[in-house]
């Protein structure tokens, strides 16, 4: 299972987007700014595996100290829109900019890499048995 922490996205995509990960086993926390990211992290069952972020929240000078190990996927909704900026205090930490929703498998797909490689160095807990998995 991973953690991804949906920041500042709308709340029909946000839906959707909750609804078909959950199913997929991930865990998917919503917020509406970097600012509220410390206290929803500490409720979550552990860091953030990916923060999802429209391209028009990557200025918010928060998100540089929210879960500064997680990856950062950037959004937009409109392909007329232009390329997402990257400012360099998280230049370094975006991996994807997908168009939503119609690149969702590619997040899940994401979702799923970064998951594997943190729970391989040690960040998350090791998945648990398949029989001890309760459907």
């Amino acid at each position: 299972m991973s953690l991804l922490l949906l920041i500042g996205v709308e709340e029909a995509l946000a839906e959707g987007l909750v609804q078909g990960l959950a199913g997929q086993g991930h865990q998917v926390i919503t917020i509406s700014s970097a600012r509220e990211a410390p206290e929803a992290l500490a409720r979550a069952d552990g860091p953030a595996t990916l923060l999802l972020v429209p391209c028009e929240g990557i200025h918010d000078p928060a998100l540089s100290t929210v879960a500064p190990t997680s990856a950062i996927v950037l959004y937009r909704t409109q392909a007329d829109q232009p390329p997402c900026e990257r400012p360099s205090p998280v230049a370094r930490r975006v991996v994807a900019e997908l168009m939503l929703p119609l690149e969702r498998l590619r997040l899940a797909k994401l979702l799923e890499y970064f998951g594997e490689r943190a729970r391989l160095r040690g960040e998350r807990d090791p998945e648990p048995p398949p029989e001890q998995i309760l459907r």
